[in-house]
């Protein structure tokens, strides 16, 4: 996410494996981009009011909730005020389940040991609101498009475009939890 922001834009990006830290950094890394990697997700490593937006994407579903409230408890600790929370997982009241189990009949990868805590747009903003965001808010959006891009990343997008419009109605694959810190 960090290879789509602007290139004045000062970010940090974490992650629990050196690998995608060395990819990242021979991919983006800059004078105002670092990236290092955190093995334990508590206490992060960086000082209160640090930061003015902080995404968690894609990894709550990897731990126990009680991992991922005191992850977003650090989350909001290094936030500074009025900053903001932006955090993605799986939606399991959709398609998901289904989905997650084709791939672990036909994949080389397989969820059943990888996704430990299952979130729904009422238990996301449960837990969002327990580490301390203030009215935080869940929407759920990608239906089909990400199933696209092995067709091709400009189909995907068209997709995604389509199901902007016209699935309101429709409960996406994925949540997008939002929560800014109180001020």
């Amino acid at each position: 996410m960090i290879g789509l922001l602007p290139s004045d834009v000062s970010a940090i990006g974490v992650d629990v494996a050196a690998g995608q830290i060395n990819f990242a950094m021979a991919r983006y890394g800059s004078a105002n981009r670092r990236f290092q990697a955190i093995i334990d997700n508590v206490p992060l490593p960086f000082r209160e009011r640090t930061f003015d937006a902080v995404t968690v994407v894609e990894f709550i579903e990897h731990l126990q909730h009680v991992d991922s409230l005191r992850l977003l408890r650090e989350v909001n600790r290094v936030l500074r005020p009025g900053g903001r929370l932006i955090v993605t997982t799986p939606n399991y009241h959709s398609f998901w389940p289904v989905l997650e189990s084709v791939i672990n009949l036909v994949g080389k990868v397989t969820y059943e040991k990888q996704h430990v805590c299952h979130y729904y747009p009422r238990r996301l903003c449960a837990l969002m609101t327990s580490a301390g965001f203030a009215i935080p808010r869940v929407e759920t959006f990608l239906v089909a498009a990400p199933f696209m891009a092995p067709f091709g990343w400009e189909l995907a997008d068209r997709v995604a475009c389509w199901e902007e419009r016209h699935c309101g109605g429709i409960s996406g694959n994925l949540l997008l939890g939002i929560g800014d810190k109180a001020l």
